[in-house]
């Protein structure tokens, strides 16, 4: 059914003159047919246009624009800055009414800001203690050796024919450096140490220069870099689990919009070699 003009009338001197009672005055007509009106626009459109309040008779917002739902997702830096940005570039083009909030923290962080709501999902690779906290397992990350196309290394896939002075290095978890430790034994130092995996990239620009690193993560950069390419070591570091965090208590529209969040995420990352 088509919008009656008198409704739309009567919404333009609502939103003109402040209150329900001076637009009708002003369309001479009563307060109630003004009310009435109002309310066969609401129901045409499908959301509130006048906010009233219990005792208040001035009109406290008008506003035509469709609400849009919110998500935040905060995510490790891996994630948020190479392997899912695909995913949230169609995610926001499928859903424009869905208002996407990306933040990047380090894994414990992650864990935190999902306890205390600050974020509706969390993406990270450490799970801590907190009583209203789920954990789902996203996937599991394998390690590869990132060098250079023409290195030793690339063409006999052999830790001897690594330099400890070239590394590009970069701390992961206690199980992570308590494998490197031993199985690079023999290095004394590396070239670099960088605090995030997005800095790896920066610093493989020399022929020598190699690092070890989660595939998602190292792929992105084979794409980006032809010249790099990926060896997986003989023995491979303590898996990297990439698991999802939601707080254990949502509202309805919260949980819907997230289950749909996690099942689009999922199909995604069903089409990556990981």
């Amino acid at each position: 059914m088509p919008m009656r003009q008198e409704d739309l009338e009567t919404f333009v001197a609502v939103a003109e003159s402040g209150t329900i009672a001076a637009a009708a005055e002003h369309l001479f007509i009563t307060q109630s047919t003004a009310s009435e009106r109002i309310r066969s626009l609401e129901a045409d459109i499908g959301h509130k246009l006048v906010e009233r309040r219990r005792g208040v008779r001035k009109v406290t917002r008008v506003d035509m624009r469709p609400r849009r739902q919110r998500l935040i997702v905060a995510a490790a830096d891996s994630l948020n800055g190479h392997l899912l940005i695909p995913f949230y570039r169609a995610f926001i083009a499928d859903h424009p009414d869905i208002l996407l909030e990306l933040r990047t923290s380090m894994s414990p962080v992650i864990n935190r800001e999902v306890e205390e709501r600050v974020a509706d999902v969390g993406l990270a690779f450490s799970l801590e203690r907190y009583p209203d906290l789920a954990a789902r397992e996203l996937f599991r990350d394998r390690w590869v050796i990132l060098c250079h196309r023409g290195s030793a290394f690339a063409r006999s896939g052999r830790a001897a024919d690594l330099a400890g002075e070239h590394e590009i290095n970069t701390h992961y978890s206690p199980d992570y450096q308590t494998w490197h430790r031993h199985y690079f034994a023999r290095f004394a130092h590396p070239k670099i140490t960088v605090g995030t995996a997005s800095q790896l990239g920066a610093f493989m620009d020399a022929p020598e220069s190699w690092c070890i690193a989660p595939q998602s993560i190292a792929r992105p950069l084979t794409e980006r870099h032809p010249e790099l390419v990926m060896r997986h070591p003989t023995e491979e570091p303590p898996a990297r689990v990439a698991r999802m965090l939601v707080h254990t208590s949502m509202g309805d529209d919260k949980r819907r919009l997230v289950s749909m969040f996690e099942a689009e995420l999922r199909a995604y990352i069903a089409t990556l070699d990981l």
